[in-house]
């Protein structure tokens, strides 16, 4: 995070931020941590690299095999875009 956008963040704080994808996984922490975990923090697709009790609820695809934890859906469908 540039110093740059860490200001553009500064802002009032949500009740809940849907991450999807590796790129918004450390800006969604960052606001987390910035809540002092007040926020509920959902992350769409396997965080790989990141520890899934980073996040409040993680839905990664079946195909990907999610262990089973207390945080953790497996969901059939996967976020793609649609042209």
């Amino acid at each position: 995070i540039t110093s740059k956008s860490r200001q553009s963040l500064e802002g009032p704080l949500p009740n809940i931020i849907i991450a999807a994808g590796r790129k918004t996984i450390p800006v969604a922490l960052y606001v987390k941590a910035r809540s002092r975990g007040r926020i509920f923090l959902i992350q769409l697709m396997n965080p790989r690299g990141f520890p899934l009790n980073s996040f409040d609820l993680v839905a990664i695809p079946a195909h990907d095999h999610p262990p089973m934890m207390q945080n953790v859906i497996s969901v059939t469908g996967a976020p793609n875009r649609v042209n």
